[in-house]
């Protein structure tokens, strides 16, 4: 899921966002990938 497509599901602190959908619901695991950004300089 990207980003962009997150937004939806998410509330502000004291309000729910929408449900996610059925296959994102039970999660067992957790994979974070990020990019290094060069520093300038």
């Amino acid at each position: 899921m990207k980003p962009s497509e997150l937004e939806v599901y998410s509330g502000e602190r004291g309000r729910r966002g929408l449900k996610l959908p059925q296959g994102y619901r039970d999660v067992e695991s957790l994979v974070v990938e990020y990019k290094k950004v060069k520093e300038e300089g």
